[in-house]
């Protein structure tokens, strides 16, 4: 067995015991099966760990929209909260309900990706993401958190650069880390009428 092969069947395994996820942390509280909310305004994405400028923008657009899509896929009507609205709501210091009254939704999501490191080796390409989400309601109270850290691998036999198997890669990654997270969410009900029920909701 060449040095080679040796190398690359050392690496698989190793791509194999660090492509197994942790279970994700959460918790569901009863005020959210009790209230069974059905509208959330989805805030963008926060970094709270390092990566590269660039890689920052390009992964936050993906990542808001993969997020939305999943959202919206367990039943909830989604309206999204673009850069521009967040700051000129103060979204990182505003409360929870005056964000909700103002992009009129019953709850309020927010989104922080808190690792994010990608390794390059010869052959392997691993990358590490770290996320947090938060679901509250426009009372204020806290109806689902989330959080999770993942490493997946691949190992590439094809001598291309790296970079640009991490790059073809990492997208796929983060729709598995989300469809993982989210799989903790309940489902939403679509209500009669979610506009009264918001109304309803009004301290």
């Amino acid at each position: 067995m060449t040095m080679f092969k040796k190398t690359s069947i050392l690496i698989l395994l190793l791509a194999l015991v660090a492509g197994c996820g942790n279970a994700v942390k959460h918790t569901v509280s009863t005020e959210h099966y009790r209230l069974k909310p059905h509208t959330v305004a989805l805030l963008p994405v926060v970094w709270k760990g390092d990566a590269k400028e660039a890689e920052k923008n390009e992964v936050s657009l993906v990542f808001n929209d993969m997020v939305a899509e999943k959202v919206r896929s367990l039943g909830y009507a989604v309206t999204v909260v673009d850069e521009d609205d967040a700051r000129a709501a103060d979204a990182a210091t505003t409360p929870p309900a005056e964000l909700a009254r103002r992009f009129g939704a019953e709850t309020v999501m927010y989104s922080s990706i808190t690792g994010w490191d990608t390794d390059q080796l010869v052959t392997y390409a691993a990358l590490t993401l770290r996320a947090r989400f938060n679901l509250y309601s426009a009372n204020g109270s806290e109806l689902w958190k989330a959080e999770h850290t993942s490493k997946k691998s691949d190992l590439r036999l094809d001598r291309r650069p790296m970079e640009i198997a991490i790059i073809d890669a990492w997208e796929p990654k983060v729709q598995r880390f989300i469809d993982i997270v989210f799989a903790t969410l309940p489902r939403s009900e679509t209500p009669a009428s979610a506009q009264e029920r918001y109304f309803d909701w009004l301290p």
